[in-house]
């Protein structure tokens, strides 16, 4: 008779995907996999994982993954930011959450960990960040990321309310960690490492150690209010100390240049158009360089009161991230 409880995990091979993995196993949860075909796993080899090879868009393919699994952790999504306007980002981050939601409904789960972002709400200044009581403010952007990831979260608090889905939202700042295989948000710090960066913008943000929103996730399954939402931050830094953070891990000089906002904006614009014209993402959109100038700062006040959650000290995620950036021969 089985008695290790099973968790359906989406995104397994992606970073957060990579150290929820690996903390659902130290805790003797048995981890069933959902990966598209084809996808490398080399973050998650030779761990103790059933793969289940499908579409998180197909509800077959949800229907079959979720058979006797008691919990689910949602992490699949996609992150990009160019093209602003993307059919498939609205796929993956909308439609599959939705079919997840109505499969979890019908199996019965016993809860569905979400992991949203932070974005969700509207971020503050360092005086005053934002928390789960601030609205959505990223309309204003026009980003299918930010949106998508928005509206599914809404949409399954209603469910919640309506029809009882037993789910828990996890809401992250910018994560850093090891496993950043594409890579995501580690590529700031590996630009950093290969000092190709010279100057820093006026915003900031939020930064959180992927570990710890990993943490958080299993903890989810346990613990927490249904319904409810927890935005999971770490330090709230302006861009030049970010970087003169990062600079200092990989034992470089760090970006000394303050950037004005007329010439970030102007940089943006035209790294968009030089993409449009060659057919490849920019290193810097237009959208993102409006976000750049943004002090997105968070407050992770209520995670950390119902989860007893103390946030980790990000220079160990920068050091993890920059060492198996090394041993992946990234740097």
């Amino acid at each position: 008779m089985r008695q290790a409880k099973r968790v359906l995990l989406t995104g397994a091979d992606g970073m957060l995907g990579a150290h929820i993995c690996r903390k659902l196993l130290e805790r003797d949860y048995q981890v069933r996999a959902l990966v598209e075909p084809h996808r490398p796993l080399r973050v998650i080899a030779g761990l103790a994982v059933e793969i289940h090879y499908g579409n998180v868009c197909d509800p077959d393919t949800i229907a079959r993954a979720i058979e006797d699994c008691d919990y689910i952790i949602h992490t699949a999504a996609l992150t990009q930011l160019w093209p602003a306007r993307l059919a498939r980002i609205w796929q993956v981050n909308y439609k599959a959450v939705i079919t997840l939601a109505e499969a979890a409904l019908r199996a019965p789960i016993l809860r569905l960990v979400h992991i949203s972002s932070a974005s969700s709400f509207s971020w503050g200044p360092a005086h005053s960040p934002g928390d789960e009581g601030r609205k959505y403010c990223g309309a204003r952007y026009r980003l299918d990321y930010l949106d998508s990831k928005y509206k599914a979260q809404q949409r399954l608090l209603a469910y919640h309310k309506a029809r009882q889905l037993p789910v828990v939202i996890i809401n992250p700042t910018f994560m850093l960690g090891a496993y950043d295989s594409r890579p995501g948000s580690g590529a700031m710090v590996r630009a950093v490492a290969r000092r190709k960066i010279a100057g820093y913008s006026q915003g900031g943000k939020n930064f959180v150690a992927a570990h710890d929103v990993a943490t958080i996730a299993v903890d989810a399954l346990q613990l927490g209010q249904l319904g409810e939402c927890y935005i999971v931050g770490g330090r709230n830094l302006s861009y030049q100390r970010a970087l003169r953070l990062i600079a200092r891990c990989a034992e470089v000089p760090p970006p000394r240049i303050p950037l004005p906002n007329w010439l970030v904006l102007l940089g943006g614009l035209f790294s968009s158009c030089m993409a449009i014209l060659l057919r490849r993402p920019p290193a810097l959109s237009y959208r993102m360089a409006q976000l750049a100038l943004e002090g997105a700062y968070y407050s992770s006040a209520k995670a950390q009161r119902e989860f007893q959650f103390t946030p980790s000290n990000i220079e160990q995620a920068i050091q993890e991230l920059l060492q198996w950036f090394k041993r992946e021969g990234y740097l």
